[in-house]
């Protein structure tokens, strides 16, 4: 507790670069004890921390009872009794705070009532006293419990009101009395300082009438009315002088209101500069602003102006002054920094059986200076590459609504592992149109459409019975995505849960008809603290259904029929190569199927501040009917590490199928960045 942390910064070689250097001199070690009735070991904790050992030990003691009896009024006891010493503090030994504490008997007070009020009074003061410790503290007749009750009194226009008694019946209802008699009340209003035509529009629309009680919030509240009211005209310099006053010498007196009102100049808006863009477009960010020149200027309307600005995603801070001439004129000056333009992202991962694999992402996120999001990614793995084309928008003509579009070339070859030349190969050509919304902080919705062709040929062609087909086809879906994660990357707490629904049919002019369903629930759970490091269970569940329908077949293409199997679904077992196998004279290969399931468990326990244990177990299958649900389930558990680096989050896992088949390793091992889930 007596703990002294000294912070510097050092100038390093390095451009923008400072170490920061901290030395701590950990002090005397202290010892805590609760003794008699014990808090909860939470609020334990907390009292606690509240210890200083030094020249403030005095009024921490005293804070720590405080917030003790507090803890015991939280729980319903009215009248606990506490006592903080200290023992052990002439030694070099620890010293021991100890916390001695008697409850008293546990009341609980259900409603709190003021039968000496009128109605809506004693509903407002009640609101003062929400909780059981303010209330058990009314009950107590805490000195700070009835300051609040004559505080609030006398806003409510009850000077000289005090507090008679109280009482607390079996039932659990604490009756307050008190005495309100000499309540002051409003004898006059007048406004100065304004034409006799806002006087009386203004009189009228103020929350004050002669003979009602002075209530300070009333009062406070006309002034805030009369500066809106001017500002909204143009008058951002307006000043109200509120004045209350006695009308006659009574006690207490009635009162005399009075607001002066100094407008000074009317301004208009003139102009909208920008300064510090260096990428961003200034006629693009003046219809951001959406500020008409020539109109009244507001400083309401200068500030949602700021925001929708802000809400570009571009700037990573945005100063907004007024430059207010004599004669009217008022200039916007929006000072603006902007964030890197440019950014680049990877990824690598390696696996056993199938080798590395590698992703890149460049992106410009402020293409042509209009905040559109323009990108390139290329992927590629030895069985596995592709090529796409990103470019999207935020807030599409002011609706809320994102949009994005997709081009996509891709190669994925399925080769016999015995042969170079047995497999085939599906060359794709992926379109896509998106539109997206989020709801409040976790909610977003997503409405796609997609135009794929596919052409499925052998690498070595049969020369009697040659696969070589191409399948071209719309298609369009609704997505909705909840997520509660605070970090998404380590996954230690909150939900992430989406459903996909996707199909095509002839009102999209398609030569195939399908319903496509496709659900993930992801949830994670802190458990436990040890040495102050959580070890939390994270586990995912995946489903999907897919039906033909016409009579038709499903079509065989990854982006309808349901694979599993690898390291981002059921690790031990080759990627994708669960469920229905297709044979192409001696070669065969995963076809995939209508029905998919998948469950993850992971139990993640911190080794060191930045290495974590991985503990799991994998369980899934896919099926070509949905008859088949639960049958022949694959299985596998295994053990990983991740580590915390400056580069991201490092994995590195071993996976052991439970019932593997022919030709399935016994181990496969996985690197790569980020949790599988």
């Amino acid at each position: 507790p007596a703990a002294r942390a000294v912070a510097t910064l050092r100038a390093t070689q390095r451009l923008h670069r400072v170490e920061l250097i901290v030395t701590v001199t950990p002090g005397r070690k202290a010892l805590f004890r609760f003794d008699g009735d014990r808090p909860p070991a939470t609020a334990r904790r907390d009292i606690a921390s509240v210890y200083r050992g030094d020249f403030y030990e005095a009024s921490a003691l005293q804070e720590m009872e405080a917030r003790t009896i507090r803890v015991f009024r939280a729980l319903s006891h009215s009248t606990p009794h506490v006592v903080v010493t200290v023992e052990g503090k002439d030694s070099n030994a620890p010293r021991t705070v100890v916390v001695t504490s008697e409850a008293g008997p546990r009341i609980v007070i259900g409603s709190l009532q003021f039968p000496d009020l009128p109605k809506d009074e004693a509903r407002t003061l009640a609101l003062r006293f929400p909780g059981p410790v303010e209330r058990a503290e009314l009950a107590a007749a805490t000195p700070d419990a009835d300051r609040r009750v004559l505080a609030m009194l006398r806003s409510l226009g009850h000077p000289l009101a005090r507090v008679l008694s109280r009482s607390l019946s079996p039932e659990g209802i604490l009756t307050v009395r008190v005495d309100g008699n000499g309540t002051s009340r409003i004898a006059a209003v007048s406004i100065v300082g304004v034409t006799d035509e806002d006087r009386r529009r203004l009189l009228a629309l103020l929350p004050l009438r002669t003979g009602e009680p002075a209530r300070t919030g009333a009062i406070a509240a006309g002034t805030i009315l009369v500066t809106d009211e001017f500002t909204a005209r143009g008058y951002a310099d307006v000043r109200v002088t509120t004045t209350v006053s006695p009308a006659s010498p009574e006690n207490p007196p009635p009162l005399a209101v009075a607001y002066e009102v100094a407008p000074g100049p009317s301004y208009r808006l003139s102009g909208i500069r920008f300064d510090g863009a260096r990428w961003a477009s200034r006629s693009f960010l003046t219809r951001v602003a959406a500020l008409q020149l020539g109109s009244t200027y507001r400083p309401g309307e200068i500030d949602d102006a700021r925001n929708r600005v802000l809400g570009t995603g571009l700037f990573s801070s945005l100063r907004v002054e007024t430059s207010k001439e004599p004669d009217g004129r008022a200039v916007a000056v929006f000072t603006i920094e902007e964030r890197p333009r440019f950014s680049i992202s990877y990824g690598v991962r390696y696996e056993s059986e199938v080798g590395a694999a590698g992703v890149v992402d460049l992106l410009d996120h402020d293409f042509l200076g209009r905040a559109i999001t323009l990108g390139v990614r290329a992927l590629y793995e030895p069985n596995d590459r592709s090529a796409r084309v990103f470019a999207g928008a935020d807030d599409l003509l002011g609706t809320g609504f994102s949009i994005q579009s997709f081009g996509e070339l891709r190669r994925l070859t399925r080769r016999d592992p015995a042969s170079i030349t047995e497999g085939t190969i599906t060359d794709s050509t992926e379109l896509t149109l998106q539109l997206s919304r989020s709801f409040g902080r976790s909610w977003n919705g997503r409405l796609y459409a997609r135009y794929k062709r596919s052409h499925i040929f052998e690498i070595e062609p049969d020369p009697f019975f040659a696969l070589d087909t191409t399948l071209a086809y719309p298609y369009a879906g609704v997505q909705l995505v909840y997520d509660t994660r605070p970090d998404p990357l380590l996954g230690t707490s909150g939900v992430f849960a989406s459903a996909d629904f996707s199909g095509t049919g002839s009102v999209f002019s398609s030569d195939f008809s399908y319903l496509r369903f496709f659900g993930q629930l992801n949830i994670y759970r802190p458990l436990v603290k040890v040495s102050g490091r959580t070890i939390s269970w994270a586990q995912s569940v995946r489903l999907g259904f897919a039906r033909a329908l016409a009579g038709q077949e499903l079509l065989p293409d990854p982006s309808v029929r349901f694979f599993a199997g690898g390291e981002f679904s059921v690790r031990g077992y080759e990627r994708d190569s669960l469920g229905p196998i297709e044979s192409f004279g001696d070669f065969s290969a995963p076809s995939g199927g209508s029905t998919l399931f998948v469950l993850n468990e992971e139990l993640r326990v911190p080794i060191v501040s930045r290495l974590i244990g991985v503990l799991f177990f994998d369980m899934g299958q896919v099926w070509e009917s949905s008859r088949q649900f639960g049958s022949d389930m694959a299985r596998s558990f295994g053990v990983g590490v991740r580590a915390i680096t400056p580069f991201g989050l490092l994995r590195l896992d071993a996976a052991r199928p439970l019932n593997p088949r022919e030709g399935d390793p016994s181990l496969k091992i996985y690197a790569g960045f980020g949790n599988t889930f």
